[in-house]
């Protein structure tokens, strides 16, 4: 039984990618969601080299992508710096060149 739920539940991870972003859960009161739209965000090698690129930073704590909707999910921690300059230079670096970004404090 427990084999079986655990590949349903991957399952359904694996679908929900695709076209929501799955929750993340942190104990730190101050993370803050990014969430990045963009229509250069179309292929599954763009979105590799941006979840890399971003997964690299100090305080980044969880990203996904989206190709469905376009749109890039930053969780990171607000004791650290990640600027809104930082995050247009690494989509421009990867030829995103129009972003819509916007913030969220999460719990």
């Amino acid at each position: 039984h427990y084999p079986l739920r655990r590949q349903r539940q991957m399952c359904i991870r694996d679908r929900s990618f695709t076209v929501i972003f799955l929750s993340a859960t942190t104990d730190s009161p101050t993370n803050i969601e990014i969430t990045v739209k963009s229509l250069d965000i179309n292929n599954s090698d763009l979105i590799r080299k941006l979840i890399d690129e971003f997964d690299r930073l100090n305080g980044v704590i969880h990203v996904e992508c989206s190709i469905k909707t376009n749109t890039l999910m930053i969780i990171y921690d607000d004791s650290y710096s990640l600027s809104e300059e930082n995050i247009k230079n690494i989509f421009s670096k990867w030829g995103c060149k129009e972003i819509d970004i916007f913030y969220s404090l999460i719990n």
